[in-house]
């Protein structure tokens, strides 16, 4: 089993492929916790690949998406980390150096992921549909004043309701029923047609499942109300999912690993 797609550098580079339901991971490793990101940002986190070179490891998921995150040593001690996600011939990925390991989380790398995929699904649409725009928002931008009512109701209700989601994708679509409106986060969306006064809503926690839910009004009280109780489902829902996926301390490393913990181990000591 390979990855299609693999960085030139993997091409020859040794592998190993695990079956998600047989691992045992290990939160103090940070190897281990890009696994875990990987399998929590995948539909159908069956089997995870492991790529390692002289100075970098590679995971990835084989399903039936193209998710890739590789792990390296930067300067001064500090780990780069780089998602990418792919759809056909698009393509795009998101990088950031950490200070160090300890700050390589499970949620940092799934956030990675999260915003390679939205940068991907937003370049197919842009090829296929010529009235499409998008912007990206964040909390410090100031940049609500941008937004209609509806909007500016929307983004505030996520910001208020989902402390950890700051990026937000704003992305329009001219249609001939009136304009299509999405508000994309990180585990959350918002979608509504100018003037439908109806807004869905879908949220996701712990792993990527999620809860949908429908605002009749577009009032931001009541998207708050729904976005709450969505988030509350879905944080239940997946802590049922993954109940039965297995942690433990010390867990035994496969050989992708052990290379990797080799080549981090000046600043591998990790919570």
């Amino acid at each position: 089993m390979s990855v299609t797609n693999l960085p030139k550098k993997f091409k020859n580079a040794p592998s190993e492929a695990h079956f998600f339901e047989d691992l045992i991971l290990d939160r103090s490793n940070v190897i281990d916790r890009v696994v875990d990101a990987v399998a929590r940002e995948s539909m159908f986190p069956e089997t995870i690949l492991l790529y390692a070179v002289d100075d970098a490891v590679l995971v990835a998921n084989v399903k039936d998406e193209d998710i890739q995150v590789i792990i390296s040593s930067a300067k001064k001690n500090k780990i780069r980390v780089k998602a990418r996600y792919s759809i056909g011939r698009c393509r795009a990925s998101v990088r950031q150096v950490f200070d160090s390991v300890d700050e390589v989380t499970t949620d940092a790398v799934r956030y990675l992921i999260w915003k390679a995929r939205m940068l991907t699904k937003i370049k197919v649409r842009e090829n296929c549909f010529p009235e499409f725009s998008h912007f990206l928002i964040s909390r410090n931008s100031e940049d609500l004043d941008i937004l209609d009512y509806v909007g500016r109701g929307v983004v505030s209700a996520i910001w208020d309701t989902m402390p950890d989601v700051d990026d937000l994708f704003v992305v329009q679509n001219y249609q001939p029923n009136g304009i299509s409106i999405e508000v994309h986060g990180w585990g959350v969306s918002c979608k509504w047609i100018e003037d439908f006064n109806y807004i869905g809503v879908h949220v996701e926690r712990i792993r990527r499942q999620g809860v949908n839910g429908y605002v009749d009004g577009e009032n931001e009280a009541s998207i708050r109300s729904i976005l709450v109780k969505a988030y509350d489902a879905a944080t239940e829902l997946g802590e049922e999912y993954t109940s039965d996926w297995k942690y433990a301390d010390n867990a035994p490393a496969s050989t992708a690993r052990k290379v990797a913990d080799f080549l981090l181990s000046p600043f591998q000591k990790s919570k």
